[in-house]
């Protein structure tokens, strides 16, 4: 033990206790390697589905009109295999999300507030549904901030051809009113 350790003779409980130190970092590193390609398990189950239309959003079998809606809000930014760690108390698990820390809420004209949980499989996976997320923006459902954000606009170009978007609607209708 002499020779492996470095150490003048010193008793046997410490050379235990460096055995010990050095098997349990050990353990951690191949638990940490085990985890790295492996999603973290899912906590309940995945069922139904979101679509998003120019005039309606439907949520598992339940159509809910536009004009029903006063605002629509989108909260996380989490997608399938994203890598996570939150520490050291999640260490050793699987390093991988299922992208499912995810919410739609609707805020409803009736006061009602439905919050729902859905899944992101990509990281712009809500891009794929630019003409609705313009659309939603223009009805004023969904903030200027939050249809940025959504489309992943990342210029200033972009940003003020949102704004231009909205400020032709609106002189649009003023026109349509005033003739």
């Amino acid at each position: 033990m002499k020779y492996l350790t470095n150490l003048p003779d010193s008793h046997q409980a410490y050379d235990i206790l460096i055995f010990v130190g050095i098997g349990v970092l050990l353990y951690g590193i191949a638990c940490a390697m085990l985890g790295i390609g492996r999603y973290k398990p899912l906590k309940g189950k995945l069922n139904g589905s979101i679509t998003f239309e120019h005039d309606s959003i439907t949520i598992a079998e339940k159509t809910i009109t536009i004009d029903l809606i006063t605002k629509i809000n989108f909260e996380g930014t989490d997608w399938l295999g994203l890598y996570k760690r939150n520490g050291l108390t999640e260490y050793f698990e699987n390093s991988l999300s299922q992208g499912v820390q995810n919410y739609l809420i609707l805020h409803l004209s009736d006061g009602q507030i439905i919050k729902t949980q859905f899944q992101l499989l990509d990281a712009c996976g809500l891009q794929e549904m630019e003409d609705e997320i313009k659309s939603y923006y223009l009805k004023d459902k969904i903030s200027y901030l939050q249809a940025v954000d959504l489309l992943g606009l990342s210029s200033q170009d972009k940003w003020n051809d949102l704004k231009r978007l909205k400020t032709s609607q609106n002189s649009t209708k003023y026109q349509q009113k005033k003739g």
